[in-house]
Parts: C-alpha cells; sequence; structure tokens
C-alpha cells in the first residue's frame, strides 16, 4: 500500500509517516492542495490519502473534491484527518467523498484500524 499524507503541518506528516512505515505502508507527503494533486497525478499508485481537514490556504473539503471529480482518481481511498470529530463535520466531510476520518490526536492502533478498514473496502 502507498498512502500520501497531505498535511500542512510538518510535524503533523512526521507523526504519520512514521505510524505508517511501521504498519508497511509506502509514504508519500504533500504540504498543500496543489501539491497532493501533483503528486496524484504523478504516482499512479497511491492507494490512500490521509487529508488534512484544517488544510490551508485551501481546506480539506476544496480538495477532496477536486480528487473526486476527476475520473482518474476514482478508486483513491480518502482519510480525513481532524481535530473536530462533530457531526456536521463529519457528515460534510463523508457528503465530500471521504471514505473514513482519523481524529486527532491518534495512536498507532488507531492508524492500523483505518487502513485494515480501508484495506477491506478496497478488496
Amino acid at each position: 500500500m502507498h498512502a500520501a499524507i497531505v498535511d500542512d503541518s510538518l510535524a503533523t506528516r512526521t507523526i504519520l509517516a512514521n505510524m505508517l512505515h511501521e504498519c508497511g505502508v509506502k509514504v508519500s507527503e504533500a504540504a498543500d492542495h496543489d501539491s497532493a494533486l501533483s503528486l496524484l497525478r504523478s504516482r499512479q499508485d497511491i492507494s490512500v490519502l490521509l487529508v488534512d481537514w484544517q488544510l490551508t490556504p485551501r481546506g480539506g473539503y476544496e480538495l477532496v473534491h477536486a480528487i473526486k471529480s476527476e475520473h482518474r482518481f476514482a478508486k483513491r481511498r480518502i482519510i480525513m484527518v481532524t481535530t473536530e470529530a462533530g457531526i456536521d463535520e463529519v457528515a460534510n466531510a463523508l457528503e465530500a467523498g471521504i471514505d473514513d476520518y482519523l481524529t486527532k490526536p491518534f495512536s498507532l492502533q488507531n492508524v492500523r484500524e483505518k487502513l485494515d478498514l480501508i484495506s477491506m473496502m478496497a478488496a
């Protein structure tokens, strides 16, 4: 599995990358909306994205919408990474097209569970 972490926080990207590596996942990183789309266009093997919902300057909602609007990205799974997991935020994210969400702070066990779920969805 190859995952892309899209987060404007280097600290969050580093923590998530370390956890994903521990799970045996290959990792690429992007710090913003445009870099994420460029990464997806250049790397066909990325199967899952972990997207910060509070991404700046454009939010995660806009990125998810852009990803879902490109047919060639249709099979890519998206996990929203957020500090806010209220019902409205999750509903908006699901409406945008995410497959699951991961609430900060997260643990290695949380990350493993999400990856297992995403793997089952892809099968």
